[in-house]
């Protein structure tokens, strides 16, 4: 991998920056400040760095699609049957009030 001289970095980085704006339809101001973003970047020695392996990003992008999705599903559940726990004795004998027993994970 070759040097990446001082003017070529931020331009660079500006590259990448649009390309990710692009693909992941992501809002500039999303995107850390570049000043900042190349001052950190320059004590880093890139060429050390691992490569990419497109399986394991593929695996990432299915659990953020799928098992995320999932789990956000399961919130509100969660949510509800911990407050039913809690609850003082009154409301655990309430029929309006859902008991542990009908909190399915």
């Amino acid at each position: 991998m070759a040097i990446v001289q001082n003017g070529e970095a931020e331009s660079l980085l500006l590259q990448v920056f649009a390309q990710i704006q692009r693909e992941q339809q992501i809002s500039p101001g999303d995107f850390p400040n570049l000043a900042r973003m190349k001052e950190q970047l320059q004590h880093h020695d890139f060429t050390k760095f691992n490569p990419i392996k497109p399986k394991l990003l593929e695996n990432v992008d299915k659990m953020l699609a799928n098992d995320i999705a999932r789990l956000m599903t399961m919130i509100p559940q969660v949510s509800r049957c911990h407050r039913n726990y809690h609850a003082p004795r009154a409301n655990v004998l309430n029929p309006f009030v859902p008991t542990l027993g009908l909190c399915r994970y």
